[in-house]
């Protein structure tokens, strides 16, 4: 989703939940606009947002998640 401010959020969920949450590290890829200055995930399951590591080549960027609980919101600036 673009936001009015120009940031992309991507909302990631984990349906591995059979037997409860298993975290799953993940890395996703998706088109953004222009090259990112900064990456960041969000989750309810985290103190706080966390820094992603990111690499961003013809339009799109790729975003080391980690180990991603319930859900998380990929935000890119």
């Amino acid at each position: 989703m673009r936001l009015p401010d120009g940031r992309t959020v991507l909302h990631v969920i984990n349906h591995e939940y059979s037997g409860g949450v298993v975290e799953q590290v993940i890395r996703a890829s998706f088109p953004v606009e222009a090259s990112p200055t900064e990456v960041t995930v969000a989750s309810l399951d985290f103190e706080a947002d966390r820094p992603a590591p990111f690499t961003y080549e013809d339009g799109v960027v790729t975003v080391e998640v980690g180990e991603l609980p319930a859900s998380a919101a990929i935000v890119v600036e």
